[in-house]
């Protein structure tokens, strides 16, 4: 089998050989395999902008971003400039595309801008 790094194919040769006491038969099969494209690294977008939430002190707040990258890229969460992670606050998920932050109980300190931050191998996107 032969790969080529950064390539987009991948080849093999098939020999088949059969032998007994009358003699010898080969036979032969090139495979190629032409990676789809999106298998190939894709810079970050997001597919939904984040959208304003506006709730009473005590509740639930919820920020969803569709986000497209190949691979899967890192997601990171903000408040204020602040990077939150999960925790008894805060439940972050990403799953199938779909990126979200739920702040379990809101306070007036929270108030403020919310980021989404996409890294992608050496890539940032806000």
């Amino acid at each position: 089998m032969c790969y080529l790094p950064y390539s987009i194919f991948h080849c093999c040769l098939f020999i088949f050989q059969l032998t007994n006491r009358a003699g010898n038969a080969e036979s032969k099969a090139k495979l190629e395999v032409k990676e789809s494209a999106d298998k190939h690294d894709k810079s970050p977008t997001f597919g939904s902008d984040l959208k304003d939430v506006e709730v009473e002190e005590d509740m639930e707040a919820r920020f969803k971003a569709k986000i497209k990258g190949v691979p899967a890229p890192d997601i990171h969460w903000f408040i204020n400039n602040e990077e939150v992670t999960s925790s008894e606050k805060y439940d972050i998920t990403f799953e199938e595309g779909k990126a979200q932050l739920v702040i379990k109980s809101v306070t007036t300190t929270m108030t403020g801008v919310i980021k989404c931050k996409v890294y992608f191998a050496w890539i940032l996107s806000d």
